[in-house]
Protein backbone atom coordinates (compact mmCIF):
# COMPACT_ATOMS: atom_id res chain seq x y z
CA UNK A 1 0.00 0.00 0.00
CA UNK A 2 1.21 3.24 -1.11
CA UNK A 3 1.96 6.51 1.07
CA UNK A 4 -0.97 8.77 0.42
CA UNK A 5 1.09 12.15 0.34
CA UNK A 6 2.63 10.57 -2.38
CA UNK A 7 0.11 9.70 -4.69
CA UNK A 8 -1.44 13.29 -4.43
CA UNK A 9 2.11 14.56 -5.37
CA UNK A 10 2.51 12.32 -8.96
CA UNK A 11 -1.20 13.39 -9.42
CA UNK A 12 -0.16 17.04 -8.95
CA UNK A 13 2.66 16.28 -11.09
CA UNK A 14 0.51 14.88 -14.03
CA UNK A 15 -1.99 17.70 -14.19
CA UNK A 16 0.82 20.46 -14.50
CA UNK A 17 2.55 18.51 -17.21
CA UNK A 18 -1.23 18.61 -19.12
CA UNK A 19 -0.92 22.65 -18.57
CA UNK A 20 2.05 22.92 -20.47
CA UNK A 21 0.64 20.70 -23.20
CA UNK A 22 -1.95 23.13 -23.62
CA UNK A 23 -0.25 26.52 -22.80
CA UNK A 24 2.06 25.05 -25.78
CA UNK A 25 -0.82 23.80 -28.24
CA UNK A 26 -2.26 27.41 -27.91
CA UNK A 27 0.68 29.30 -28.56
CA UNK A 28 0.84 27.29 -31.59
CA UNK A 29 -2.66 28.70 -33.13
CA UNK A 30 -1.50 32.12 -32.26
CA UNK A 31 0.66 32.04 -35.61
CA UNK A 32 -1.91 33.65 -38.21
CA UNK A 33 -2.51 36.74 -35.74
CA UNK A 34 -1.07 39.72 -35.66
CA UNK A 35 0.50 42.24 -33.10
CA UNK A 36 -3.33 43.34 -31.87
CA UNK A 37 -4.20 39.69 -31.63
CA UNK A 38 -6.37 39.92 -35.00
CA UNK A 39 -6.20 37.23 -37.39
CA UNK A 40 -3.14 38.12 -40.45
CA UNK A 41 -4.14 38.31 -44.16
CA UNK A 42 -3.20 35.00 -45.65
CA UNK A 43 -4.13 33.47 -48.46
CA UNK A 44 -6.12 29.87 -46.66
CA UNK A 45 -9.21 28.82 -47.27
CA UNK A 46 -11.22 31.06 -45.41
CA UNK A 47 -10.06 34.04 -47.69
CA UNK A 48 -10.67 32.12 -50.48
CA UNK A 49 -14.10 31.18 -49.90
CA UNK A 50 -14.89 34.55 -49.08
CA UNK A 51 -13.14 35.83 -52.31
CA UNK A 52 -15.66 33.02 -54.44
CA UNK A 53 -18.74 34.60 -52.58
CA UNK A 54 -20.88 35.27 -55.74
CA UNK A 55 -21.93 39.16 -56.38
CA UNK A 56 -25.72 39.93 -56.31
CA UNK A 57 -27.34 41.40 -58.97
CA UNK A 58 -30.75 42.64 -60.17
CA UNK A 59 -33.49 43.66 -62.16
CA UNK A 60 -36.33 45.66 -61.74
CA UNK A 61 -38.49 45.89 -65.18
CA UNK A 62 -41.80 46.53 -66.23
CA UNK A 63 -43.34 43.60 -68.53
CA UNK A 64 -42.37 40.22 -67.74
CA UNK A 65 -39.81 37.68 -68.14
CA UNK A 66 -41.70 35.86 -70.71
CA UNK A 67 -43.30 38.39 -72.55
CA UNK A 68 -41.51 38.45 -76.14
CA UNK A 69 -41.39 42.49 -75.43
CA UNK A 70 -39.39 44.34 -73.53
CA UNK A 71 -39.02 42.78 -70.07
CA UNK A 72 -37.72 38.86 -71.51
CA UNK A 73 -35.09 40.79 -73.52
CA UNK A 74 -33.70 42.26 -70.33
CA UNK A 75 -34.09 39.41 -68.48
CA UNK A 76 -32.33 37.35 -71.20
CA UNK A 77 -29.69 39.56 -71.00
CA UNK A 78 -29.52 39.83 -67.38
CA UNK A 79 -29.28 35.65 -67.37
CA UNK A 80 -26.53 35.42 -69.83
CA UNK A 81 -23.91 38.07 -67.83
CA UNK A 82 -25.44 36.02 -64.52
CA UNK A 83 -24.37 32.97 -66.10
CA UNK A 84 -20.74 34.19 -67.37
CA UNK A 85 -19.70 35.58 -63.76
CA UNK A 86 -21.37 33.44 -61.19
CA UNK A 87 -23.42 36.05 -60.05
CA UNK A 88 -26.56 35.64 -58.48
CA UNK A 89 -29.33 37.42 -60.09
CA UNK A 90 -32.65 38.37 -58.74
CA UNK A 91 -35.94 39.56 -61.24
CA UNK A 92 -38.41 41.69 -60.24
CA UNK A 93 -40.55 42.60 -62.93
CA UNK A 94 -44.27 43.89 -63.82
CA UNK A 95 -43.05 46.86 -62.69
CA UNK A 96 -45.00 49.90 -63.62
CA UNK A 97 -45.07 52.74 -61.66
CA UNK A 98 -42.19 54.50 -59.24
CA UNK A 99 -43.15 53.86 -56.30
CA UNK A 100 -43.05 50.18 -57.27
CA UNK A 101 -39.14 50.64 -58.39
CA UNK A 102 -38.40 52.68 -54.98
CA UNK A 103 -40.24 49.83 -52.74
CA UNK A 104 -37.66 47.03 -54.73
CA UNK A 105 -34.97 49.14 -55.11
CA UNK A 106 -34.85 49.57 -51.58
CA UNK A 107 -35.27 45.46 -50.42
CA UNK A 108 -32.86 44.80 -53.04
CA UNK A 109 -29.92 47.36 -51.29
CA UNK A 110 -30.79 46.39 -47.82
CA UNK A 111 -29.72 43.43 -48.94
CA UNK A 112 -26.44 44.13 -50.23
CA UNK A 113 -27.11 43.53 -53.74
CA UNK A 114 -23.44 44.97 -56.17
CA UNK A 115 -25.65 45.71 -58.92
CA UNK A 116 -29.24 47.09 -59.98
CA UNK A 117 -30.09 47.88 -63.61
CA UNK A 118 -33.85 49.08 -63.80
CA UNK A 119 -35.34 49.38 -67.25
CA UNK A 120 -37.87 51.65 -67.35
CA UNK A 121 -37.44 55.08 -68.86
CA UNK A 122 -39.53 57.36 -66.23
CA UNK A 123 -37.90 56.46 -62.55
CA UNK A 124 -35.11 58.12 -63.09
CA UNK A 125 -35.84 60.02 -60.00
CA UNK A 126 -36.33 56.92 -57.85
CA UNK A 127 -32.80 55.47 -59.22
CA UNK A 128 -31.16 58.75 -57.62
CA UNK A 129 -32.49 58.96 -54.41
CA UNK A 130 -31.11 54.66 -54.01
CA UNK A 131 -28.28 55.54 -55.83
CA UNK A 132 -28.02 58.15 -52.32
CA UNK A 133 -29.61 56.44 -49.89
CA UNK A 134 -27.53 52.82 -50.62
CA UNK A 135 -23.83 54.14 -51.70
CA UNK A 136 -22.47 50.57 -52.15
CA UNK A 137 -24.87 49.20 -54.69
CA UNK A 138 -24.11 50.70 -58.15
CA UNK A 139 -27.56 51.61 -59.71
CA UNK A 140 -27.79 51.65 -63.40
CA UNK A 141 -31.07 53.25 -65.15
CA UNK A 142 -32.26 53.40 -68.91
CA UNK A 143 -32.15 56.99 -70.09
CA UNK A 144 -30.38 59.79 -70.40
CA UNK A 145 -27.29 60.38 -67.54
CA UNK A 146 -27.89 63.67 -65.74
CA UNK A 147 -25.77 66.10 -65.39
CA UNK A 148 -23.52 65.65 -61.87
CA UNK A 149 -24.75 62.37 -61.37
CA UNK A 150 -23.74 60.03 -58.26
CA UNK A 151 -20.32 58.64 -58.85
CA UNK A 152 -22.87 54.54 -58.06
CA UNK A 153 -24.74 55.03 -60.65
CA UNK A 154 -24.73 54.74 -65.16
CA UNK A 155 -27.30 55.15 -67.73
CA UNK A 156 -27.95 52.84 -70.58
CA UNK A 157 -29.79 53.67 -74.09
CA UNK A 158 -30.54 51.70 -76.90
CA UNK A 159 -31.04 54.50 -79.33
CA UNK A 160 -34.31 53.28 -80.29
CA UNK A 161 -35.01 56.03 -82.56
CA UNK A 162 -32.82 54.43 -85.31
CA UNK A 163 -34.29 51.17 -85.27
CA UNK A 164 -37.45 52.84 -85.58
CA UNK A 165 -36.55 55.02 -88.06
CA UNK A 166 -35.47 51.88 -90.02
CA UNK A 167 -39.14 50.54 -88.98
CA UNK A 168 -40.22 53.57 -90.76
CA UNK A 169 -38.73 53.02 -94.21
CA UNK A 170 -40.03 50.06 -94.59
CA UNK A 171 -43.35 50.85 -93.59
CA UNK A 172 -43.12 54.20 -96.22
CA UNK A 173 -42.01 50.77 -99.03
CA UNK A 174 -44.78 48.88 -98.03
CA UNK A 175 -48.21 51.37 -97.13
CA UNK A 176 -50.66 51.33 -100.14
CA UNK A 177 -52.89 54.28 -98.92
CA UNK A 178 -49.54 56.58 -97.96
CA UNK A 179 -51.08 56.81 -94.79
CA UNK A 180 -49.32 55.07 -91.85
CA UNK A 181 -49.89 54.96 -88.02
CA UNK A 182 -48.52 54.61 -84.13
CA UNK A 183 -49.92 53.55 -81.48
CA UNK A 184 -48.01 54.61 -78.43
CA UNK A 185 -48.22 53.62 -74.38
CA UNK A 186 -47.14 56.33 -72.82
CA UNK A 187 -45.72 60.19 -73.74
CA UNK A 188 -42.25 60.80 -72.73
CA UNK A 189 -38.94 61.56 -75.04
CA UNK A 190 -37.32 57.78 -74.80
CA UNK A 191 -41.04 56.91 -76.08
CA UNK A 192 -41.91 59.35 -78.14
CA UNK A 193 -38.81 59.89 -80.51
CA UNK A 194 -39.99 56.15 -81.82
CA UNK A 195 -42.83 56.93 -83.60
CA UNK A 196 -41.59 60.16 -84.27
CA UNK A 197 -38.47 58.49 -86.13
CA UNK A 198 -40.57 55.65 -87.59
CA UNK A 199 -42.77 59.08 -88.98
CA UNK A 200 -39.51 60.15 -90.67
CA UNK A 201 -37.92 57.09 -91.94
CA UNK A 202 -41.23 56.38 -94.11
CA UNK A 203 -40.85 60.29 -95.71
CA UNK A 204 -36.86 59.27 -96.59
CA UNK A 205 -38.25 56.97 -98.95
CA UNK A 206 -41.58 58.25 -99.48
CA UNK A 207 -42.42 61.74 -99.35
CA UNK A 208 -46.10 61.35 -99.98
CA UNK A 209 -46.62 59.57 -96.27
CA UNK A 210 -48.87 60.79 -93.93
CA UNK A 211 -48.47 59.92 -90.22
CA UNK A 212 -51.31 59.70 -87.15
CA UNK A 213 -51.02 58.60 -84.15
CA UNK A 214 -52.94 57.79 -80.41
CA UNK A 215 -51.44 57.52 -77.03
CA UNK A 216 -53.16 55.19 -74.70
CA UNK A 217 -51.40 55.47 -71.42
CA UNK A 218 -50.95 51.80 -71.02
CA UNK A 219 -48.52 48.98 -71.72
CA UNK A 220 -50.70 46.15 -71.76
CA UNK A 221 -54.33 47.26 -72.12
CA UNK A 222 -54.95 45.21 -75.17
CA UNK A 223 -58.97 46.42 -75.46
CA UNK A 224 -57.45 50.13 -75.92
CA UNK A 225 -54.47 48.84 -78.14
CA UNK A 226 -57.14 47.96 -80.48
CA UNK A 227 -59.96 50.67 -80.30
CA UNK A 228 -56.77 53.19 -80.87
CA UNK A 229 -55.55 51.05 -83.58
CA UNK A 230 -59.34 50.68 -85.18
CA UNK A 231 -59.91 54.56 -84.69
CA UNK A 232 -56.14 55.19 -87.37
CA UNK A 233 -57.76 52.39 -89.40
CA UNK A 234 -60.60 54.42 -90.00
CA UNK A 235 -57.93 57.26 -91.31
CA UNK A 236 -56.21 54.90 -93.90
CA UNK A 237 -53.40 54.09 -91.88
CA UNK A 238 -52.33 50.66 -93.11
CA UNK A 239 -48.88 49.81 -91.13
CA UNK A 240 -48.96 50.19 -87.46
CA UNK A 241 -45.72 50.40 -85.47
CA UNK A 242 -46.61 49.19 -81.74
CA UNK A 243 -44.82 50.69 -79.30
CA UNK A 244 -46.36 49.23 -76.47
CA UNK A 245 -45.62 45.77 -74.53
CA UNK A 246 -48.84 43.28 -74.50
CA UNK A 247 -51.09 45.96 -75.68
CA UNK A 248 -49.65 44.89 -78.97
CA UNK A 249 -51.81 42.21 -79.06
CA UNK A 250 -55.16 44.69 -79.78
CA UNK A 251 -53.37 46.14 -82.59
CA UNK A 252 -53.06 42.16 -84.01
CA UNK A 253 -57.19 42.05 -83.58
CA UNK A 254 -57.61 45.14 -85.14
CA UNK A 255 -55.41 44.74 -88.13
CA UNK A 256 -57.28 40.89 -89.02
CA UNK A 257 -60.37 42.71 -88.45
CA UNK A 258 -59.35 44.61 -91.32
CA UNK A 259 -58.17 44.61 -95.17
CA UNK A 260 -54.72 45.27 -96.17
CA UNK A 261 -53.58 46.33 -92.78
CA UNK A 262 -50.16 45.47 -91.32
CA UNK A 263 -48.62 45.74 -87.34
CA UNK A 264 -44.70 46.27 -86.63
CA UNK A 265 -44.52 45.10 -83.00
CA UNK A 266 -41.34 45.64 -80.87
CA UNK A 267 -38.52 43.99 -79.23
CA UNK A 268 -38.44 40.57 -80.72
CA UNK A 269 -39.26 38.52 -83.71
CA UNK A 270 -42.59 38.17 -83.55
CA UNK A 271 -43.74 36.76 -87.24
CA UNK A 272 -44.77 33.78 -86.00
CA UNK A 273 -47.68 34.94 -83.27
CA UNK A 274 -49.77 36.34 -86.55
CA UNK A 275 -47.93 35.95 -89.70
CA UNK A 276 -50.61 37.01 -91.90
CA UNK A 277 -50.41 41.17 -90.20
CA UNK A 278 -47.25 41.09 -89.38
CA UNK A 279 -45.04 42.62 -91.85
CA UNK A 280 -41.87 42.80 -89.39
CA UNK A 281 -40.78 43.09 -86.65
CA UNK A 282 -38.73 46.15 -85.25
CA UNK A 283 -35.71 45.30 -83.07
CA UNK A 284 -33.63 46.89 -80.42
CA UNK A 285 -31.29 44.02 -78.98
CA UNK A 286 -31.98 45.08 -75.58
CA UNK A 287 -30.08 41.65 -74.74
CA UNK A 288 -27.07 42.79 -75.93
CA UNK A 289 -27.13 45.61 -74.20
CA UNK A 290 -28.61 44.32 -71.11
CA UNK A 291 -25.72 41.49 -70.98
CA UNK A 292 -22.84 44.12 -71.98
CA UNK A 293 -23.51 46.60 -69.25
CA UNK A 294 -23.98 44.02 -66.56
CA UNK A 295 -20.87 42.65 -67.54
CA UNK A 296 -18.91 46.02 -67.25
CA UNK A 297 -20.26 46.90 -63.85
CA UNK A 298 -19.61 43.68 -62.40
CA UNK A 299 -15.91 43.92 -64.26
CA UNK A 300 -15.25 47.47 -62.68
CA UNK A 301 -15.45 48.70 -66.24
CA UNK A 302 -17.91 51.88 -66.00
CA UNK A 303 -17.00 54.94 -64.82
CA UNK A 304 -18.49 57.21 -62.41
CA UNK A 305 -22.08 58.42 -63.64
CA UNK A 306 -20.82 56.49 -66.77
CA UNK A 307 -23.57 57.36 -69.69
CA UNK A 308 -23.31 53.92 -72.13
CA UNK A 309 -25.41 54.90 -75.48
CA UNK A 310 -26.11 51.52 -77.88
CA UNK A 311 -26.31 52.54 -81.66
CA UNK A 312 -26.75 50.10 -84.23
CA UNK A 313 -23.49 49.62 -85.06
CA UNK A 314 -22.92 48.26 -81.52
CA UNK A 315 -26.44 46.16 -80.95
CA UNK A 316 -25.79 43.08 -83.80
CA UNK A 317 -29.60 42.09 -83.81
CA UNK A 318 -30.71 46.28 -83.83
CA UNK A 319 -32.70 46.76 -86.65
CA UNK A 320 -36.03 45.03 -88.31
CA UNK A 321 -36.56 41.18 -88.84
CA UNK A 322 -36.67 39.47 -91.73
CA UNK A 323 -40.30 40.08 -93.76
CA UNK A 324 -39.90 36.25 -94.62
CA UNK A 325 -43.68 35.33 -96.55
CA UNK A 326 -43.90 39.33 -97.16
CA UNK A 327 -40.70 40.09 -99.14
CA UNK A 328 -43.16 40.81 -101.71
CA UNK A 329 -44.93 43.68 -100.04
CA UNK A 330 -41.72 45.52 -100.41
CA UNK A 331 -40.42 43.78 -103.68
CA UNK A 332 -36.64 43.04 -103.58
CA UNK A 333 -35.92 46.34 -104.43
CA UNK A 334 -37.81 47.64 -101.53
CA UNK A 335 -36.16 45.00 -99.11
CA UNK A 336 -32.64 46.03 -100.42
CA UNK A 337 -33.46 49.59 -99.94
CA UNK A 338 -33.98 48.95 -96.40
CA UNK A 339 -30.65 46.98 -95.88
CA UNK A 340 -29.05 49.72 -97.98
CA UNK A 341 -30.06 52.55 -95.29
CA UNK A 342 -29.42 50.42 -92.04
CA UNK A 343 -26.00 50.51 -93.76
CA UNK A 344 -25.88 54.39 -94.13
CA UNK A 345 -26.99 54.80 -90.51
CA UNK A 346 -24.34 52.64 -89.24
CA UNK A 347 -21.56 54.55 -91.56
CA UNK A 348 -23.32 58.01 -90.68
CA UNK A 349 -24.57 58.69 -93.87
CA UNK A 350 -27.71 59.07 -92.73
CA UNK A 351 -27.83 61.11 -89.12
CA UNK A 352 -31.47 60.15 -87.67
CA UNK A 353 -32.27 62.55 -84.69
CA UNK A 354 -31.21 62.28 -81.33
CA UNK A 355 -33.97 62.01 -78.49
CA UNK A 356 -33.22 65.97 -77.65
CA UNK A 357 -34.68 66.69 -81.10
CA UNK A 358 -37.60 64.53 -81.62
CA UNK A 359 -38.46 63.74 -78.39
CA UNK A 360 -41.74 65.41 -78.28
CA UNK A 361 -44.74 64.59 -80.65
CA UNK A 362 -45.00 66.09 -83.99
CA UNK A 363 -41.06 66.76 -84.06
CA UNK A 364 -40.25 64.12 -86.59
CA UNK A 365 -43.10 65.66 -89.31
CA UNK A 366 -41.33 68.91 -89.06
CA UNK A 367 -37.86 67.68 -90.13
CA UNK A 368 -36.56 67.43 -93.92
CA UNK A 369 -36.14 64.06 -94.91
CA UNK A 370 -33.02 65.89 -96.66
CA UNK A 371 -31.47 67.43 -94.09
CA UNK A 372 -30.32 64.01 -92.38
CA UNK A 373 -28.79 62.50 -95.62
CA UNK A 374 -31.92 60.75 -96.91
Amino acid sequence: MKDSTGTYAWRLLLAALAVVAVLAIAACGDDNKDSSGDAASTDDTSTAAADETPKKIGLLTTGTQNDKNWGEAFTIGAKAAADASGAKLTVVDNLNEPPQYAQQGASLGQEGYDMVLMALGTIQEVQLKLAKQFPDTLWCGYGIAPDNAPENTCFVDALQEQAAFLGGVAAGLATKTNVIGAVNGFEFPQLTRQPEAYALGARCVNPDVTFVQKYINSWTDAALGKAAAKGLISQKADVLLAPLTTATNGLIAAARESDGVWVMPEYFDSNDTAKEVILTSVLFDLQTLAEDVYTKGLNGDLKPGEMLPYTLAELPDGGVAPFYEDEAVLGADGVAKVDEIKQKIIDGDIKVPSTDEIGTVGTGSKIDPASIGC
